[in-house]
């Protein structure tokens, strides 16, 4: 079939019904009802231990156009198994993603690491590619909004071990939200553990229920610092450095 399948964990990436609106429904509407406030000159941090086919990353960055311009949104993407550009491309052209000429084009080698996409000039895709518990304990961001989208427990246990969640919880800001398909005892157990409250809420579509938390404190967003820098030379590299500077 055309559903995607990862080899290393034996396992689909989705079901290929409604996947684009499940996926709406668990992880982009509780993200942008807590976002709906910011104004400009603000940004927010959305972090997923999982890239895959960068799905949520292209569904958050479509929403973004319903806010201000000046509202930075800064993406960040862990992914220890990346799947090869060809197998991206194959997949993205099978949907209408505003974004994905820009993910195509900048995608990286397969190299560890971390790797900077400018999906927008005021959308930034930071893709670590690296377990996610070393890539956590290297991350230098304070995160508004998590996503949890592993594979099933039974098929990668890394993704839902208590230790990660204690993790996240150390980089949250204030009130931060998580969000999850899983509704899992255990899933919700070791979240409150690390420190964060959970709700259950209705599924998508006929599926019972799924989970969201909140780190502690009230949530506001951040504001975007901009800073003076000046660059001596004018040759090509103080161009590029201009350049890059400026996106910052």
């Amino acid at each position: 079939g055309d559903t995607p399948y990862s080899n290393q964990y034996e396992d689909i990436y989705w079901n290929r019904s409604g996947v684009l609106r499940e996926k709406q429904h668990v992880f982009i509407k509780p993200l942008m009802e807590q976002v709906k406030a910011s104004s400009g000159g603000q940004q927010v941090t959305v972090c997923e231990p999982g890239f895959g086919f960068g799905i949520n990353c292209l569904l958050t960055a479509a929403q973004w156009r319903y806010m201000p311009q000046d509202c930075r949104l800064n993406l960040v993407s862990i992914e220890n198994h990346p799947v090869a550009r060809s197998a991206l491309q194959q997949l993205l052209q099978q949907h209408d993603f505003a974004h994905a000429d820009s993910l195509l084009q900048q995608y990286p080698l397969p190299y560890r690491g971390q790797h900077v996409i400018w999906l927008a000039d005021n959308i930034r895709l930071l893709l670590v590619l690296n377990d996610v518990e070393t890539a956590l304990a290297g991350l230098d961001a304070a995160v508004d909004f998590w996503f949890l989208d592993g594979f099933a427990p039974s098929r990668n246990s890394t993704m839902w071990q208590a230790s990660l969640y204690r993790k996240m919880f150390a980089r949250s800001r204030p009130g931060a939200g998580v969000a999850t398909y899983s509704a899992a005892g255990q899933v919700r157990r070791d979240l409150e553990g690390a420190g964060f409250s959970t709700q259950k809420r209705p599924g998508f579509a006929g599926k019972k229920e799924m989970l969201e938390a909140k780190g502690p404190g009230h949530w506001q967003a951040a504001s975007h610092e901009l800073s003076t820098v000046t660059i001596i030379g004018a040759g090509l590299a103080g161009l590029y450095c201009s350049e890059a500077l400026q996106r910052r």
